[in-house]
């Protein structure tokens, strides 16, 4: 009788260790994953003052990564655009313990789950690293190119 052969597991990444949850709360958010956001022009300051508003907004989403102590390290914030009807991340920042172990596709496929559950149409992103959002999601550039007034 032949041996079945087991499946490759596939291996663990550190990043799969932490759990996505939804909070109502920036200021849970540590201030230096805030300041670690890329190409913002984020005044973390002026963004924490006017943080009350965002939460109750029900078509802002705003998660954490947070490890099997409850110690955030990461976040997620989307968007929902009722006029498209698409789904707009905002902003992911992850401690660098964690980068470059699956935190873009890890987000996309988590993303990927909410836009269905809304039944959402798109994905989009701003970023400042396309190539790279290209490379490691398989992103691609939209028709629409986002402008500054």
């Amino acid at each position: 009788m032949a041996k079945k052969k087991k499946a490759k597991e596939k291996p663990r990444s550190k990043l799969d260790e932490l759990k996505i949850i939804r909070i109502f709360d920036f200021n849970l958010i540590p201030k230096y994953l805030l300041e670690q956001v890329k190409g913002s022009e984020l005044e973390v300051p002026a963004f924490i003052r006017g943080l009350p508003i965002l939460p109750k907004d029900p078509t802002v989403f705003l998660y954490v990564f947070a490890d099997p102590e409850h110690i955030i390290k990461g976040f997620l914030c989307a968007s929902v655009d009722v006029i498209g009807l698409n789904l707009n991340a905002q902003m992911l920042s992850i401690d660098k313990e964690y980068q470059g172990h699956g935190a873009v596709l890890r987000t996309k496929g988590f993303l990927e789950g909410v836009r269905k559950q809304l039944k959402l149409n798109k994905i989009y992103c701003c970023t400042t690293r396309s190539k790279a959002l290209m490379r490691l999601a398989g992103a691609k550039p939209a028709k629409a190119v986002l402008m500054e007034l």
